[in-house]
């Protein structure tokens, strides 16, 4: 969750601001502008977790549960348990976008969260 929460709002945030730049933006852009990040942040997990492994994704898939330990054991402590408990245990995302003239709001969710009622002042 910590990592979500430090690098998920800042790569919005960024992306946000190369989105403006570029000029007229759509809701469809901002709608997979959220979903992108959300997958980002993923696929960043994703690749530390793997980048453990000698050969990536490939040689993972063919080691065995003893092998994976073996090479668990020779990381460095903190970071071989910070890369496997944001790969292996998971997390949850709940986003919501106002634009600026609060005409329009995005919400993007990942897991088992949900915004549930949404009442917005206009």
């Amino acid at each position: 969750v910590d990592f979500v929460v430090e690098h998920l709002p800042p790569r919005v945030k960024d992306a946000l601001r190369t989105t403006l730049a570029r000029g007229i933006v759509s809701s469809e852009t901002i709608s997979n502008l959220l979903s992108d990040s959300i997958v980002g942040i993923d696929n960043v997990i994703t690749r530390e977790f793997l980048g453990m492994f000698p050969d990536g994704r490939d040689a993972f898939a063919r080691l065995s549960e003893r092998e994976i330990e073996s090479i668990l054991e020779h990381e460095e402590a903190t970071a071989k348990s910070m890369k496997s408990l944001r790969c292996l245990s998971g997390s949850t995302a709940l986003l919501t976008l106002l634009n600026p003239s609060r005409t329009q709001l995005w919400v993007a969710n990942l897991g088992d969260c949900r915004a549930g009622e949404l009442s917005v002042r206009l």
